[in-house]
């Protein structure tokens, strides 16, 4: 994925040297962010642990942020991102309110760039590597949903394909049954009804 989106060797290094100087940001961001969050519609079903919740929700943000910045994107820095997917579907939060929440922050540190960068190439570039990174986040994201939501779906489906089965097993030993209790009756009813006509 990062080879698709092109996140090079010199991102990563931009990325690990802009760290520092963008950690002064992660309050506010964390801030602004859940200032939004609770006056969406939706967002009482999510949000239901009141300024405790918000509270660990706003350290966590600034974590997540941490890790965009550490500059390592390897195996376990994509499983930490890919849980967050399955987080959300399992408390049936939206794909599109996490993608709507991704634009928020990039246009949160994108606004940062410009005081710490006011007009320069080397804005240009940490610009170009933060979009790279955000995209690879939202990639990760993205697909977990997917196979979170798959997982979830198989979960809820397996009982009920199980209760078909087993419908349909009912059915096949009723007809079993009610074929050999029907081959049972006739042999003796045929010679009843034999000497009947008989006498």
């Amino acid at each position: 994925m990062k080879r698709y989106l092109g996140v090079t060797a010199e991102d990563v290094a931009l990325m690990r040297k802009l760290g520092p100087r963008m950690e002064k940001y992660f309050p506010e961001m964390a801030e602004q962010f859940y200032a939004q969050i609770p006056h969406h519609p939706n967002a009482f079903r999510v949000l239901t642990g009141g300024e405790a919740q918000i509270s660990h929700l706003k350290q966590t943000l600034q974590q997540w942020a941490r890790g965009l910045f550490r500059g390592v994107y390897d195996e376990d820095y994509a499983a930490e991102r890919y849980q967050i997917g399955f987080r959300h579907v399992r408390i049936g939060l939206e794909q599109k309110y996490v993608i709507s929440a991704m634009s928020i922050v990039r246009s949160y540190l994108y606004d940062c760039l410009l005081f710490e960068f006011p007009a320069s190439d080397q804005r240009m570039r940490a610009a170009h590597a933060l979009g790279r990174v955000l995209d690879l986040d939202l990639n990760l994201m993205c697909e977990s949903y997917m196979h979170a939501t798959l997982e979830n779906l198989r979960f809820v489906n397996d009982p009920l394909d199980r209760a078909t089965r087993d419908r349909a097993e009912a059915s096949r030993s009723k007809d079993d049954f009610l074929a050999l209790f029907s081959h049972k009756l006739r042999t003796p009813l045929n010679s009843v009804m034999g000497f009947t006509k008989l006498i």
